[in-house]
Formats: C-alpha cells, sequence, structure tokens
C-alpha cells in the first residue's frame, strides 16, 4: 500500500539530496589538494634535497673569504742604467699595500746608490755615489693563475730626491763626465719624478708568508740634476708577510 507523498515533503527531500551531493563534492576536492599539499616540498626541503657541494669548492670559498688582505713587502734589488759609466749598486725597498679583489694600490719609499765606472773615472771619483731617496704610490693587478702562483702587472709613480756625494764642479767638464749630468756640490739634494711600470710574480708557499720578484722600467726626470731624462732597469726580489 502506497501512501500519497505530501508537496512540502517531496520538496524537502529534493533540497537535502542537492545539499548532500554539494557537501560530497567539496569534501572530495579538499582531500585531493591536501594530497596535492603533501607531495609538495616546501622550500627548506628542497634545500636539503639538493646535493652537498663538493669538499674543495667549500674549502675554497672560505679561504678566499678569510684570505689576508695587507701586505707588508721588503725587497733588495740592483738598478741596471743605459749609461756605460753607471753601476747599479744597491736598492732597498719597503712596501704596504691593501688588496681589493685582484687590485692591490700601494705606497712604498726605497733608496737606491749607483757607483761610477771604475775603469773609466779618474781614482779620485771613484769612491763617490749618486743617490737618491723616493716616495712611491702604485696599483698591482694580481691574478691568481694557481693556489701559490700570482703573476701580477703594475704602475706607478715615484717623487724622488737625488745627490751626488762629491763636489764635481771641478772635473765636470771632463771628458769622462757623463753629459746627462750636471755640475753638483756635495750633498746638494735635487727633486725628481719618475713613471716606473711594472711586471712580477709572487709565490706563496703559505698563507702569510710570499716571495715576489719583479723587473720594472724607470723613466725619471730631474731638472736640477740631469740635463735629459734618465731610465733604468730594475730587478728586484724581496719577502712579504700577507695578514
Amino acid at each position: 500500500m502506497k501512501f500519497p507523498s505530501h508537496p512540502i515533503a517531496h520538496q524537502t527531500n529534493s533540497r537535502t539530496a542537492v545539499c548532500a551531493k554539494w557537501v560530497l563534492i567539496a569534501c572530495t576536492l579538499l582531500s585531493e589538494r591536501s594530497a596535492f599539499a603533501a607531495d609538495t616540498d616546501t622550500p627548506a626541503q628542497l634545500v636539503d634535497a639538493l646535493p652537498p657541494l663538493p669538499a674543495v669548492e667549500v674549502a675554497r670559498h672560505r679561504e678566499q673569504q678569510q684570505a689576508p688582505r695587507g701586505q707588508l713587502a721588503l725587497t733588495v734589488g740592483v738598478p741596471v742604467f743605459f749609461d756605460e759609466f753607471l753601476h747599479g749598486e744597491l736598492s732597498v725597498d719597503v712596501r704596504y699595500g691593501y688588496k681589493f679583489w685582484w687590485f692591490v694600490p700601494y705606497l712604498s719609499g726605497g733608496f737606491r746608490q749607483t757607483r761610477l765606472d771604475p775603469i773609466d773615472w779618474p781614482w779620485a771619483t771613484r769612491m763617490q755615489k749618486l743617490r737618491a731617496w723616493h716616495v712611491t704610490v702604485g696599483t698591482r693587478l694580481e691574478i691568481p693563475a694557481s693556489r701559490k702562483l700570482l703573476p701580477f702587472f703594475g704602475i706607478a709613480v715615484e717623487r724622488s730626491y737625488w745627490e751626488y756625494t762629491d763636489d764635481s764642479t771641478s772635473y765636470c767638464h771632463e771628458s769622462y763626465y757623463p753629459d746627462a749630468w750636471r755640475c753638483y756640490n756635495a750633498m746638494d739634494w735635487k727633486v725628481g719624478r719618475a713613471l716606473k711600470p711594472q711586471i712580477g710574480l709572487l709565490y706563496k708557499p703559505a698563507p702569510a708568508v710570499a716571495l715576489e720578484f719583479w723587473l720594472e722600467y724607470v723613466r725619471a726626470v730631474a731638472p736640477d740634476m740631469f740635463t735629459r731624462s734618465v731610465s733604468f732597469f730594475h730587478p728586484a726580489l724581496g719577502i712579504a708577510w700577507h695578514h
């Protein structure tokens, strides 16, 4: 026996079925979203999942970050003049630089001494010296060819003070006297300047110690000391402390 349904009850059952259908759809979407979120890694998980860097690369990066920047160097050399009457005897230079990336601006001071040719000069003048003190400002470009070898190129300018150790007014007109020299009073200092391109090599047996060899070309201009510019090569060898 089938009882007739009331119109209001029929409408209520239809709405209930529709609501149940939408609830089922919403639950399905939420479950799929949760599953997708569970499968997605967070940035921290992605970083952890990356393969670790090689130990060599990590050590090299750490070494570059902690590499000393200051440089204190002491070098000894011999100036080689183009003038046949002059023989370079000794040079001493003290340099301090500070490294920025590959560039090393520096300030240095030094002393150079030249003796006269003992064969072509009279006996009275053989013990005399041509001397110069200088202050130099320059910069280097150090190229790391390896962990221990760093070839470099540089350019510098100097302000120098020249003097001759004897009174040459009595023989400065003789044939053996250099044509680039003027007549001097003893220990009379004259101001000059010079441009000095440089090339060299740095060898680091330890992080804080380096051996350096360089060769520079010096073109000195001192109008009160010489009648023309004087040029010479200056090779030097020294040791540097990096801190």
